[in-house]
């Protein structure tokens, strides 16, 4: 920045000087009392020096016409009753305030012009003189106030390169008084290194974007060539010059932003308020087969590209109506009519205030990656059939065996066995029959729920109407079920019977594990995370062993003397279909619990496609 330097000193004018001089001086404070009068003015007004000293200037002239407020007007006439006769003249008065940061105050010139005013044409044209003056003067009284309101610096520069005028906001920028400013040159100013008599082409262009070696920021300048002569010299220039780093430093991050989205894998399309395209990115192009003009001002829709089913356009239309981000998967085509698998999220976009400014779609072709999927879920389904045949083999062949040996060696002795002995039989071989049919029962729950029918569930409701249907069955075994719900968890996307199946399948297993635990209880927690309403199943059981910890999940793995292995397996498979995760977190002889995430249904949250 400029290096400001002290102001000289201006001259003292003691009372000798006044003295001497033929005009009359009055010295007047702000608060328009006459501090001081010399012998001429107190001649003109017609009052010893002691009685002038002291009086207000309103007191003195109180049919001054400007109204008697400070500061004082530069040039004014005043019609003054002079004593004692009380004859009237007219001084003329010419004032001149101190410069700012001095006391203020006030140094008056009075003139008598009453023979001038006797004169009735050299008085009309003097009044008439003396109005256009006050008139030029208030003008431009009116016009430094106005630019120096301005935030952007405004320096006039003459014909030799120095500045003439300039603003107030130009002093701010250098630190220094108009006075330190004007007169100096115009380059030596904003380039204090540069040569000196030297004006850089930045102030001769019609406009440029700078940064002054005087500052960090970044800076427009305008520059204005005058067409009229100034300040008896030639032609000079009018500049502008705005501050303008915020913008630059905008423009910069969207010039990045841009760059991003242009080399972008993914489809990026943006949307006006009236859904019509304003942008697309080259990935778009590519993927749809249009070209930039094709789709700029068109609707997605008419473009005969995008989702192939009606209801996904109507589900994403409603969804944006109500001010939510849209977030699914559908199968789409491109302009040629060939299909591919894609996702999608369409989002709106708006200001501080609320109001729509756009439609933002980012898509990705994920037909190879399902196509991936695919591969490896029939590799581990084929895994998973292996595993679940060769336990089903295991499980039922036992029980059969057991159901052939027995009907075997009673038909063997019907005849010599009495009684007694057949049915007992018989009720060993029942009792294997059972079993079979407990296993097929449990394949079948399985099986259940292939499409399950999501829908907003009101959780807190769900889960205290659950322990209200399940609380009697526990407490006879011993066991207490208590729910705990944070706040207002809100609603989430489930389906409501398997998600009673999943419950009912975790409090099973909870039971299971507090036999024998003293005060033995099951809490359900429930609340909100982020996107999410997590469900927790808690227990102070025996808690789960790590070497059983990594096949929790796998059909037919149980722990359980007359387990099956199949709820935890239920589990996932029903919570995976609502769209949701299951986690299990568990400490030897501690307790385990077991955390339901659902997505929520709030503001933004859709349900999974299906």
């Amino acid at each position: 920045m400029l290096e400001r330097s002290p102001l000289p000193a201006g001259p003292r004018l003691d009372d000798d000087v006044l003295e001497a001089l033929p005009l009359g001086v009055l010295v007047v404070g702000a608060d328009l009392s006459i501090r001081h009068a010399n012998r001429a003015a107190c001649g003109l007004i017609g009052l010893t020096c002691d009685e002038v000293a002291g009086m207000r200037w309103t007191d003195l002239f109180p049919d001054a016409s400007h109204g008697g407020g400070f500061p004082l007007p530069a040039r004014h006439l005043i019609g003054y009753r002079r004593p004692p006769s009380g004859s009237l003249v007219w001084l003329e008065v010419e004032s001149a305030s101190a410069p700012a940061g001095s006391p203020h105050h006030a140094v008056c010139t009075l003139r008598d012009v009453t023979e001038l005013q006797a004169e009735g044409g050299e008085q009309a044209g003097w009044k008439e003189r003396l109005r256009v003056e006050e008139q030029l003067l208030q003008a431009r009284s009116e016009w430094t106030a106005t630019v120096d309101t301005v935030t952007d610096m405004i320096l006039l520069e003459d014909a030799n390169g120095r500045v003439l005028r300039c603003n107030r906001a130009a002093t701010l920028f250098f630190r220094a008084t108009f006075t330190e400013i004007l007169g100096r040159p115009l380059n030596d100013l904003f380039f204090p290194d540069r040569r000196p008599g030297e004006v850089h082409p930045w102030f001769r262009r019609e406009s440029a974007v700078v940064q002054f070696p005087v500052s960090d920021r970044w800076y427009e300048v305008t520059n204005y060539p005058l067409a009229v002569r100034i300040a008896r010299g030639g032609a000079g220039w009018v500049h502008v010059i705005k501050d303008v780093t915020e913008r630059r430093e905008a423009e910069v991050l969207a010039r990045r932003l841009t760059a991003a989205i242009d080399q972008a894998a993914e489809s990026v399309v943006i949307l006006g308020p009236a859904a019509r395209v304003e942008y697309v990115n080259p990935a778009f192009l590519a993927l749809s087969g249009l070209t930039e003009g094709e789709a700029l001002g068109r609707r997605l829709r008419s473009l005969g590209i995008g989702p192939a089913e009606r209801r996904t356009w109507c589900e994403i239309v409603r969804t944006l109506a109500r001010g939510q981000v849209w977030l699914g998967a559908y199968t789409a085509r491109d302009r040629h009519g060939a299909t591919y698998q894609e996702e999608a999220t369409v989002s709106p976009v708006r200001d501080a205030d609320g109001r729509l400014l756009h439609y933002v779609a980012v898509c990705r072709d994920v037909t190879e990656r399902r196509r991936l999927e695919s591969i490896a879920e029939a590799v581990n389904m084929m895994d998973n059939v292996g595993t679940i045949f060769s336990s089903l083999r295991h499980e039922l062949g036992n029980p059969i065996n057991s159901i052939k040996t027995a009907l075997s060696v009673l038909r063997k002795n019907l005849d010599q066995y009495p009684p007694e002995t057949v049915e007992s039989y018989l009720d060993r071989t029942l009792a294997e029959i059972g079993r079979v049919e407990y296993l097929l029962k449990a394949l079948r729950s399985f099986n259940m729920h292939e499409k399950p029918r999501i829908e907003r569930v009101d959780m807190a409701r769900f889960v205290a109407d659950f322990c209200a249907l399940v609380r009697q069955d526990f407490e006879e075994r011993g066991i207490r079920v208590e729910p705990e719900i944070a706040g207002d968890p809100g609603p989430a996307l489930a389906d409501p019977r398997a998600l009673h199946q999943v419950l009912l399948n975790l409090l099973t297993n909870a039971a299971d594990a507090l036999e024998g635990r003293e005060a033995p209880r099951i809490v359900l927690r429930l609340e909100k995370r982020g996107w999410s309403v997590d469900l927790t199943v808690a227990d102070n059981g025996a808690g789960i062993p790590e070497s059983r910890r990594a096949d929790l999940f796998r059909p037919f793995h149980t722990g359980k003397p007359h387990g099956t292995g199949l709820g935890l397996a239920i589990v996932k498979k029903l919570v995976t279909q609502m769209g949701g995760t299951v986690e299990v977190e568990s400490e030897t002889g501690v307790g385990t619990e077991v955390r339901v995430s659902l997505a929520a249904a709030g503001e933004g949250a859709l349900a999974p496609d299906r």
